[in-house]
């Protein structure tokens, strides 16, 4: 009897126990239930919204719309700051907009938080050799420098090289741009720039049947081509990308070259060659 009633005394303290928890801790499991629901909706929110922008600044991109495009991706940042892409494409359209302290802040941010990402230095190396006469940021070493990093992160990337050689041969480099020249046009075939320039280096070294036979066979190839495999971002052993990269206006040799080989005006290779030579004093002269 004793026992039995020992029983019910604890059964009473432990319903008593779990009302009074219930009394106290009621309301605070509720509210923290309430706030991480918040959170969540809040967050949730937060990626759709971020998503909105990003694909709305994306669609603008691919329109051409380039300022519509650096806004929306602006707007996606203030959400999610460390986006990879998004700060990536801003910097692009701040480029291509001839944005340089944008398209320099961005980029260097991007390469904080991917410090060996291909992309990132070859736009910093794009940035940093853009012939242009507002660019205040060009620097042929730096510009070399990002290069190689670049190349050296991805070796199918042929647009790497090219471009390496181009610095070369603008500081009259000869035997630095031809190995690079002779890795393009082993694994690129299309391109006709690397076509020229290895010409151009044969005519600098008085290799004239070599000269004229890269040069005949550039201008074939350029006037075979279609614009975007001309304009294409890059190249790699695969092609040119789809993507159209409008920083082209950087690049015053590439500019040259397609003049001459255009068929626009009637020169043979040496002529071209000795053109092309003038020009690239000229660029010297204004950027060295």
């Amino acid at each position: 009897m004793i026992r039995k009633a020992h029983i019910i005394t604890f059964t009473l303290i432990t319903i008593l126990y779990v009302l009074v928890s219930i009394w106290k801790y009621g309301p605070v499991i509720f509210e923290q239930e309430e706030r991480l629901q918040t959170e969540q909706a809040s967050d949730r929110e937060e990626i759709l919204q971020f998503w909105e922008a990003y694909n709305t600044a994306t669609a603008y991109r691919t329109q051409r719309n380039y300022i519509q495009a650096a806004s929306y991706y602006s707007k996606a940042l203030e959400i999610n700051s460390g986006h990879e892409d998004a700060l990536y494409y801003l910097a692009s359209m701040h480029l291509f907009q001839k944005n340089f302290e944008e398209t320099e802040k961005n980029l260097l941010r991007l390469e904080v938080q991917q410090p060996n990402a291909p992309r990132t230095q070859l736009q910093l190396g794009t940035l940093y050799s853009c012939m242009d006469s507002e660019n205040p940021f060009f620097d042929i070493q730096e510009s070399k420098h990002r290069f190689e990093s670049a190349w050296r992160l991805n070796r199918e990337e042929t647009g790497t090289p090219l471009m390496l050689s181009k610095l070369h041969l603008l500081q009259n480099d000869l035997d630095a741009a031809k190995p690079l020249l002779d890795v393009v046009t082993s694994a690129n075939k299309m391109s006709y720039q690397a076509l020229f320039l290895d010409g151009y280096v044969h005519w600098k070294k008085d290799n004239e049947r070599q000269a004229r036979e890269n040069f005949l066979g550039a201008m074939n190839l350029y006037q075979s081509l279609g614009y975007t495999e001309i304009h294409g971002e890059g190249a790699t052993e695969a092609g040119a990308r789809a993507m159209l990269s409008e920083d082209r206006y950087c690049d015053g040799i590439e500019t040259y070259i397609q003049f001459l080989l255009s068929g626009q005006t009637d020169v043979s290779g040496f002529s071209a060659y000795e053109i092309f030579d003038e020009q690239l004093a000229s660029l010297r002269s204004e950027y060295l």
